[in-house]
């Protein structure tokens, strides 16, 4: 009898499932480059705008390469509230069968949709457009990016040419706000002499980093969306996500510690995944000084 209480003690040890130890919460840093998705409410901004790399430039056209040549309307000026741009090339071009007024300098380039009548009058639909700012001087730089906020404020276009001349109007909301934030930024790269940043690969965002360092902040509180593998973290970690900015044309990098408010919560871990969303920061910026 004894013998056979000892081999299902001996069976039930075997068969019971291994205690998992549970350690103690720590704090984990995490490169971006292992993260999924991440970015935070200001460089949001300038993303959702599709206005964060260099050169500036939008359009609500998808096919804007297919474009098909219509009518030349030779040297136009362009007079919008106290602004006058001389000598653009203007010409009247089909896409998809709309018509664009377009007009080019070396600096920028600019098509409104308009409609077209068969006696020679125009008006703007507001509906598409498309532009470009190609200068890297920042003096002009701004200049367009002002001169184009107040295209899309509503401000009369006056052309004036030999074979074109007259007036449309152009209004859009979204756009304003988009160059407020442009214009904002560039007021700052101008007053600190960064004009050598407007280089293709540097991001508004990284720029707008590097404007904060060079005034003397070094902390910005936000907050982030991101995601990422679960990997070994747990509810209750706290997370430091380190991320940096290259910058083209300056003698160091920007080194971007965001450091969680608050500890990894049970809500964020899903499956196999960690998910935050607004999840309230503080980020630390320091530069790295390149080899």
């Amino acid at each position: 009898m004894k013998e056979v209480l000892s081999e299902e003690i001996k069976e039930n040890i075997v068969n019971e499932e291994p205690v998992k130890e549970i350690r103690e919460n720590e704090t984990i840093y995490i490169n971006a480059e292992d993260t999924e998705v991440l970015d935070n409410a200001l460089e949001i901004r300038f993303t959702s705008f599709k206005a964060n790399n260099l050169p500036i430039e939008f359009s609500t056209i998808r096919n804007l390469d297919e474009s098909t040549f219509v009518k030349s309307f030779g040297v136009t000026d362009i007079k919008n509230g106290e602004f006058l741009i001389k000598d653009c090339q203007g010409k009247l071009i089909d896409i998809s069968g709309r018509k664009f007024f377009e007009f080019k300098n070396r600096e920028f380039k600019l098509g409104l949709e308009i409609i077209w009548n068969p006696n020679g009058t125009f008006s703007c639909t507001e509906n598409n457009f498309y532009y470009k700012i190609t200068t890297t001087n920042i003096k002009r730089f701004l200049f367009n990016l002002k001169f184009l906020k107040s295209i899309f404020s509503g401000e009369s276009i006056e052309l004036n040419g030999k074979i074109l001349s007259g007036k449309i109007n152009c209004l859009n909301r979204i756009e304003i706000l988009k160059f407020d934030l442009l214009v904002s930024l560039f007021n700052k790269l101008e007053i600190l002499n960064k004009e050598k940043l407007l280089q293709e690969g540097n991001t508004l965002y990284a720029l707008t980093l590097l404007a904060e360092l060079e005034e003397g902040r070094n902390e910005v509180n936000t907050w982030i969306n991101s995601r990422m593998k679960k990997g070994d973290i747990i509810s209750g970690d706290n997370l430091v996500i380190i991320r940096v900015h290259k910058i083209n044309g300056e003698s160091f990098d920007i080194k971007e510690i965001i450091y969680l408010n608050t500890p990894i919560d049970e809500k964020e871990i899903k499956d196999e995944n960690i998910a935050l969303y607004r999840k309230t920061c503080r980020v630390h910026l320091e530069k790295i000084n390149k080899r």
